[in-house]
């Protein structure tokens, strides 16, 4: 990737075997935001790809938007068998929204976007992109902080449809640089998000069935999720915020 100068601290970089984009990563550090949500004032202004030809292809956002995240994401969400990449990006007056990016040529450009939350200082985390009835989906938790919904969405090329939506999940402590508080799980033959609930003193498997999100099971937290989850076999190994690690056996 591009010199560290130059790219997002601690930002990690997204992998892909097959197609044309190979990596991404966040770069272009900025201040212009002072939300903090993730620990500090430094946000992303800019997108850089390495492409399987060797060469970067990049996109800078415009002075009032920022990538207000750490790592971008990358799925074949439309089966082309390129990958595309899947960011938060934040309105600096309007809050944060989902984007994917695809390539054109050597380019890269916005090809969908979930609308802005609609006001400053409200953000979301993604939680998973996985295989929802066959086809690949981005779930994630809008304002996470006060109990915000989780929304799932498919890709076609154009646009980000939403296609399911729960209410009352939290995967995100403020301040921390932890963003994988879910895992995704078989549970009773569907898959499954397995994610905290308000003030991330539950936690709730929510299954997924025809545009369904119904909840499964739900466990209670002796102590606030605060860490990445982590799948070993059918337990769910939850950090907590006292220190210790809360496991789960899934149903």
């Amino acid at each position: 990737p591009g010199s560290s100068a130059d790219r997002l601290p601690d930002g990690g970089v997204a992998e892909f075997g097959t197609g044309t984009v190979r990596q991404a990563w966040y770069a272009m550090p900025v201040s212009r935001y002072d939300h903090a949500i993730l620990g500090d004032a430094i946000e992303a202004g800019a997108l850089e790809v390495r492409l399987s030809s060797g060469g970067l292809a990049s996109f800078t956002l415009p002075q009032d938007e920022v990538f207000e995240d750490i790592t971008p994401r990358l799925a074949d969400l439309d089966g082309d068998g390129n990958a595309e990449i899947i960011t938060v990006l934040t309105s600096l007056s309007k809050g944060a929204s989902i984007a994917v990016f695809a390539t054109a040529g050597d380019r890269l450009k916005l090809t969908a976007q979930t609308p802005f939350i609609g006001t400053t200082h409200r953000w979301l985390n993604i939680a998973e992109i996985a295989m929802l009835d066959g086809k690949p989906a981005i779930a994630a938790v809008f304002t996470p902080h006060i109990g915000g919904p989780l929304r799932i969405y498919r890709y076609d090329g154009a646009e980000l449809g939403l296609i399911a939506s729960a209410q009352g999940f939290s995967n995100h402590k403020i301040g921390s640089r932890q963003l994988n508080l879910s895992v995704i799980a078989d549970v009773n033959g569907r898959p499954a998000i397995i994610l905290p609930g308000l003030g991330r003193k539950t936690l709730r498997v929510m299954t997924y069935a025809d545009g369904n999100l119904t909840e499964a099971a739900r466990a209670v937290l002796p102590s606030p999720a605060a860490g990445n989850f982590e799948l070993r076999g059918r337990k769910v190994h939850v950090p907590l915020e006292n220190g210790s690690v809360f496991q789960f056996d899934l149903p």
